[in-house]
């Protein structure tokens, strides 16, 4: 009996020091990789940059006004390819944190209450469940 009241509590005692202090660092180390992943701050640090070079640059001041106007295009073209496609990133990046940081929240109260579960648990059952009301 003495092996078993010792084996509960260290289980209880390492569940809430050092088991939730793991389960509190994976859900930061989670956050950070997707964060790492999406590179929100440097998507917004290049968010006017042109997508991709569609043209190399003109010979400079012997090129002509037609080629000028069309590596103008191409070159508003490509920024608003890179705007749209580095605003799409930063709004799936921040989504995916913030739904990251409250189902971190979420496991760290399961974290919390799941050793108290079966005793829950327990009890339902001796008192008859939870009560069920027809609609």
């Amino acid at each position: 009996m003495y092996n078993v009241l010792m084996l509960l509590f260290e289980f209880f005692r390492w569940w809430y020091s050092e088991g939730i202090i793991a389960r509190i660092k994976s859900v930061m180390n989670a956050i950070s990789h997707t964060a790492d992943a999406f590179s929100i701050g440097l998507m917004i640090k290049t968010l006017f940059r042109p997508f991709k070079r569609i043209s190399a640059a003109g010979s400079g001041v012997t090129q002509s006004l037609d080629n000028k106007m069309k590596e103008l295009g191409d070159q508003l073209i490509s920024r608003f390819i890179g705007f749209f496609a580095r605003t799409v990133m930063i709004l799936a990046g921040t989504l995916s944190l913030i739904v990251l940081f409250f189902g971190g929240v979420l496991l760290v109260i399961f974290h919390l209450f799941m050793p108290i579960a079966p005793i829950i648990g327990l009890i339902l059952t001796l008192w008859g469940g939870i009560p069920y009301v027809a609609i």
